[in-house]
């Protein structure tokens, strides 16, 4: 019987029968170059969607990014050809005492190391204090071409943001900030007022004229029913966003004293920037006249809606100088060598900061 089945049946082909059989390896040659091309090209396709999917996502990013920095960039220099265009720098800073100008230098970094505490004690939870200093280096670049005070806001909001905060949580960091600011600014004015019995320095023209206009714009605003009722909606929804933020903050002291704490560093340091650069000129003034006409300056300086205070604070602190008694001249040079060292030095590491935070995607 086994013999009838071996006969009638027919033997399953083997693949080693299937190549010894005449043909058969040509078949599998046509069958491998077949399923060799459709794998060639599914992974062609693949790759070529991946990296089109990759090419649409990161290229607006990228040219997003140097447009940015190509924008700020041009600005910076247009600001600076401005502002120096017309005065002749090396001139002015040539009898400079290099070892003031050094001290000044020096001191100009102080206000940089009180913002980046300031910033992280007002902010929810714990924040890396090695971004938030670059941050407030990135800052002075971009408040070149912005009003000081909205630059650094900006820039702020943005590095929260991209830590991951909530809007409400953003807002109210930064306005906790900002009116730590505001706070510690007045109190130390009416304080150098106080004790040193002198009057607030006189304040050039421009300088009030600007001030008269945004309250003027202001006013206007305000007597617009329209205007109004969306300038009380977004001030309530920003109280909403501040008020449970200032009630956390409330409970922590230490964090109101380090915040409170960097706003006096950051005052503190430009105090001792105007009081080195008058010294490198040969003259000087009583510290607490000295904090006086800057804090006045810098106050004009950050209301003004002008890039980097242009004018205002120049003007402001010049002015305020000579009203204090000083000659004109070593007024002009002193505040000369006080803005190089808070603005101008602080554009390329300000600058580099920047870029690099940007290609981490920290700004």
């Amino acid at each position: 019987m086994s013999d009838v089945r071996t006969a009638v049946l027919p033997r399953p082909t083997t693949t080693a029968d299937a190549a010894g059989a005449p043909g058969a390896g040509r078949t599998a040659l046509r069958t491998a170059r077949r399923t060799g091309h459709r794998t060639a090209r599914r992974t062609a396709r693949r790759t070529g969607h991946r990296t089109a999917h990759r090419t649409a996502h990161r290229t607006p990013h990228r040219t997003g990014r140097r447009l940015v920095l190509a924008v700020l960039g041009l600005l910076t220099v247009v600001v600076l050809v401005v502002q120096l265009g017309s005065v002749d720098l090396l001139a002015q800073l040539a009898g400079a005492d290099p070892g003031w100008a050094l001290v000044a230098v020096a001191a100009s970094l102080v206000p940089v190391l009180g913002a980046a505490i300031s910033l992280a004690a007002f902010a929810p939870g714990r924040i890396p204090w090695g971004r938030t200093l670059g941050v407030q280096v990135a800052s002075s670049f971009v408040s070149v071409v912005m009003p000081p005070s909205v630059g650094q806001l900006a820039v702020n909001a943005r590095f929260l943001h991209l830590l991951g905060h909530s809007a409400a949580g953003v807002t109210a960091t930064v306005g906790l900030t900002q009116l730590s600011s505001v706070v510690v600014t007045l109190v130390l004015l009416a304080g150098a007022v106080a004790v040193s019995g002198a009057p607030i320095p006189a304040v050039p023209w421009t300088a009030v004229l600007a001030v008269a206009a945004l309250a003027g714009a202001g006013l206007v605003v305000a007597a617009l029913p329209r205007p109004r009722r969306s300038l009380a909606a977004v001030l309530h929804r920003h109280l909403e966003q501040v008020g449970p933020r200032l009630r956390e903050v409330g409970r922590r002291p230490v964090r109101i004293a380090a915040g409170v704490g960097g706003n006096l560093l950051i005052t503190a340091g430009y105090v001792a920037v105007l009081d080195a650069s008058l010294r490198a000129f040969d003259v000087s003034l009583p510290l607490l006249q000295t904090a006086l006409v800057m804090l006045v300056g810098n106050a004009l300086g950050s209301a003004a809606p002008t890039p980097g205070g242009l004018g205002a604070v120049d003007a402001a602190l010049s002015a305020g100088l000579v009203a204090a008694g000083l000659p004109a001249a070593e007024a002009l040079s002193a505040v000369l060598l006080y803005r190089c060292t808070t603005v101008w030095l602080r554009v390329p590491p300000g600058w580099l900061a920047f870029t690099l935070l940007r290609r981490r995607h920290a700004l």
